[in-house]
């Protein structure tokens, strides 16, 4: 696979324990025109961190067409809660009391999408949703795009809304958005270093089937690093295995609450590239069986 560089990354304040809403995002501080306030939170999120991660990379994307821009999205419930509202207003009332300006995003896809429209993003659109791992396998989705030759950047991000009340995560789930600049290296214009490079390998882990050739390849696609790992999963068969075989082979092992959402673990990479050197593998499980890791290579950056 051609390597694939950061160039620039954002995020919107997280909530990923301990409740409470993001403490540091005001929409208006971000863009001037009007609508956005009326968008759902989650995209409000999106918009926000590909706005800094736009400006962290010294607007790089103005560099490479808009045919030759993707975008890889994953969430679990950016939509959630939003549809539990339009359940309610129908039942209670009628479809005309849903907004005009909310009433597309019924599909996912739509979150992303008015991504595309932001940033004409027209290399590739692709909303990732399976549970927990969706963000980091939107990081092996992007890869794989800008090494084929679909895409020569992308903007690689996760998003998450609270689930609505009552649901599992309501008061500690992921909250938030996350977004990467990605593209192949030096791109024609730029002055900045990168942050560096990541590598993803997933797979599936079946109840029927031996677990560790299914780890051993994924370990292997990222080189058998011998780093810090990072593990979001729960207490479930698939966590527990995962788990199992990373202690075996004595790596060094922090065990993180998961949340219910996709973001914290992409978030948690993204955050090791601000620190050099701080290279390490971050692990997303889900009871369904996904597994995902990441490998980052941090590079030292120095801003334009």
């Amino acid at each position: 696979m051609r390597t694939v560089q950061v160039w620039g990354i954002g995020s919107v304040a997280l909530r990923t324990e301990g409740g409470g809403e993001p403490t540091d995002f005001d929409i208006t501080r971000s863009f001037s025109g009007r609508g956005y306030r009326r968008l759902p939170a989650a995209c409000q999120y999106l918009l926000a961190a590909a706005q800094r991660a736009v400006d962290d990379s010294a607007e790089l994307i103005g560099s490479v067409p808009p045919e030759r821009r993707g975008a890889f999205v994953g969430t679990n419930n950016a939509g959630s809660r939003l549809l539990a509202e339009m359940d309610e207003a129908i039942i209670g009332g009628s479809s005309d009391d849903i907004s005009p300006m909310l009433a597309p995003f019924f599909s996912l896809s739509l979150f992303a999408g008015r991504l595309s429209i932001e940033y004409a993003l027209r290399g590739g659109n692709l909303t990732i949703t399976s549970p927990r791992t969706a963000g980091l396998e939107a990081a092996a989705v992007c890869l794989r795009s800008i090494a084929a030759g679909r895409a020569d950047l992308a903007v690689l991000g996760a998003m998450e809304d609270s689930p609505p009340p009552g649901e599992p995560g309501h008061r500690d789930g992921d909250v938030g958005a996350v977004a990467l600049i990605c593209a192949r290296p030096h791109p024609g214009g730029s002055e900045l270093n990168p942050y560096g490079s990541f590598e993803v390998a997933t797979g599936h882990l079946s109840p029927d089937q031996p677990v560790e050739p299914v780890l051993d390849r994924v370990w292997s696609r990222l080189g058998q690093p011998e780093l810090a790992v990072s593990v979001f999963a729960d207490d479930t068969a698939t966590g527990a295995a995962v788990l199992t075989w990373l202690v075996r082979r004595r790596h060094r092992v922090t065990l993180y609450p998961p949340g219910p959402g996709c973001l914290t673990p992409l978030h948690h990479l993204s955050e090791s590239f601000r620190r050099p050197g701080a290279d390490l593998v971050v692990v997303a499980a889900a009871a369904e069986g996904n597994v995902a890791f990441a490998r980052s290579r941090v590079a030292v950056r120095t801003p334009a």
